[in-house]
């Protein structure tokens, strides 16, 4: 399974995806649903191009912030309040955090390729 380029796992009771971190030549990844709370395990995954990994118990962004070629990024109702992990993912296009924990978007001003962004249902204030 060393070549698989994508791969769907969402609507599973799986906790431990530590073998996912083998799987080097992932594009795509789409892991929601699963209560998924750490994104340290995906840390290898170098050349990961988009993730779907929505309705997790993710908090922590800072493994992603080596996931350099991340074009697309989907954490819908997650548990994120911190944004800063993603202001180095310049390639990021579209990302969708609606229904998070976060207030303050300044970490995502330097994403001059973002083209679609969701915020809905999250705490913003003017």
């Amino acid at each position: 399974m060393r070549s698989l380029s994508c791969l769907s796992l969402s609507d599973n009771t799986i906790r431990d995806i530590r073998v996912l971190s083998r799987l080097t030549g992932l594009a795509g990844l789409v892991f929601e649903d699963n209560g998924l709370s750490d994104l340290i395990v995906l840390s290898p995954l170098k050349g990961i191009y988009w993730l779907r990994l929505g309705h997790s118990r993710i908090e922590g962004l800072s493994p992603a912030a080596g996931l350099t070629k991340l074009t697309d990024l989907y954490l819908p109702s997650s548990r994120i309040n911190d944004l800063c992990p993603l202001a180095t993912l310049n390639l990021l296009r579209t990302l969708d955090l609606s229904r998070n924990l976060m207030s303050n978007t300044k970490p995502l001003d330097g994403l001059t390729n973002l083209i679609e962004l969701n915020l809905d249902g999250s705490l913003l204030s003017d």
